[in-house]
């Protein structure tokens, strides 16, 4: 295997190793974060087909250079130029492929530092694993709690108002009760509107 083989085969390991990090960097998101992280892979992408392309020129140059030299007598200027060009696609090459393990290392130390196996649930409650799901609850249990809290002063006459003082308990009842299902009709629509 010449030189060139081994760089596309260490460009393509390096490759399947950063994939491979990335994914597992980006199934640890919530959904969010991950469509935020796959919206930025065009980047590692392109710097992917930039690494590529050099190692298909550099191959290119390397076998003409090599089949030049065997069949037919080149100028001295000549080849010194075609290995020069060569060597530094080589050193490109080499850059490139520093920079693809530099990214695997970040993004492996990404992935750890999200603690991907910790989850944020509250006890079986799975769905509240994500931190926004976590503020809706906190939001609808306050909001329930107000409005449980206002019914029941009104049940029991608690709220010194003319009106309220004047109804009769069955009244009182029939507001409570048409007031809780109009919040809750109101609530669910908000609740899938907004989220």
């Amino acid at each position: 295997m010449n030189e060139t083989e081994v760089k596309r085969v260490q460009l393509n390991s390096a490759r399947a190793a950063f994939e491979a990090a990335q994914n597992a960097y980006i199934s640890s998101l919530d959904p969010a974060a991950a469509a935020e992280a796959r919206s930025q892979e065009p980047g590692a992408q392109a710097i992917m087909a930039e690494a590529e392309s050099t190692a298909i020129v550099s191959e290119v140059l390397l076998t003409s250079l090599g089949n030049t030299l065997k069949y037919q007598s080149v100028p001295a200027d000549t080849a010194t130029i075609v290995k020069q060009l060569a060597s530094d696609n080589t050193e490109a090459l080499k850059k490139e492929i520093d920079n693809v393990k530099g990214q695997i290392r970040l993004e492996k130390r990404k992935f750890l530092d999200s603690n991907p196996q910790v989850s944020t649930a509250i006890g079986p409650f799975s769905y509240t694993g994500v931190p926004d799901n976590q503020a809706l609850w906190t939001f609808l249990i306050c909001y329930s709690s107000f409005w449980l809290f206002l019914g029941i002063m009104l049940l029991t006459n608690q709220i010194p108002l003319p009106y309220i003082s004047g109804m009769s308990s069955g009244d009182r009842v029939k507001l409570v009760l048409s007031s809780w299902v109009l919040l809750i009709i109101v609530t669910y629509f908000a609740f899938f509107m907004f989220t």
